[in-house]
C-alpha cells in the first residue's frame, strides 16, 4: 500500500509543477478558447488527476489512521497537506475553472496560475515528508 501512496503522490506533484510551470500560463496564449474547448481540456485533465487523487486521499488517511511501522505524527501531518490541497481545489481552483467553462477570462486564468502555487507547495512538501519517511527506515 506505501507503494502506491509514494506512486501517487510523485505523480501528483509531477503534474503539479508541470500544470503551474506549464500548462495554466499557457491558457493565456489560446484567448479565443471557447466554452467547448476548455470543456473537454476539463474532462480529458479528469482522467489524468481524479484517481490519483482518490487514491492518494485513500492512502493518507489509512496511514493518518493506522500508521503501523511508520512514523503516526508524520503521517498525520502528511494527511493533513492532502487535505489542504483538497480544500484549495475546491475553493480556489474549481470556481476559476468553472469561470473559464464560459470561454477565456484573463483574471481567472491570472487567479489560477497565483493560487495554484498553494497546491504546488502543499503537493511539493507532501512528497518530499512522504520520500523522508520512506527512506529513513
Amino acid at each position: 500500500m506505501m507503494a502506491l501512496y509514494l506512486a501517487s503522490s510523485l505523480v501528483l506533484t509531477g503534474l503539479i509543477w508541470f500544470v503551474q510551470i506549464v500548462h495554466y500560463p499557457l491558457f493565456d496564449a489560446v484567448k479565443d478558447m471557447s466554452g467547448e474547448y476548455y470543456r473537454l481540456h476539463a474532462a480529458k485533465t479528469g482522467w489524468v488527476v481524479v484517481l490519483p487523487m482518490v487514491v492518494q486521499m485513500g492512502c493518507a488517511a489509512w496511514f493518518a489512521l493506522r500508521p503501523g511501522e511508520w512514523d503516526g505524527g508524520l503521517m498525520r501531518l502528511l494527511f493533513a497537506t492532502v487535505v489542504l490541497v483538497w480544500i484549495a481545489t475546491f475553493t480556489l481552483s474549481v470556481p476559476q475553472h468553472n469561470l473559464l467553462a464560459n470561454g477565456y477570462n484573463e483574471q481567472a486564468v491570472r487567479m489560477l496560475v497565483h493560487t495554484n502555487w498553494i497546491r504546488t507547495v502543499l503537493w511539493s512538501a507532501h512528497a518530499a515528508g512522504l520520500l523522508w519517511i520512506v527512506t529513513k527506515r
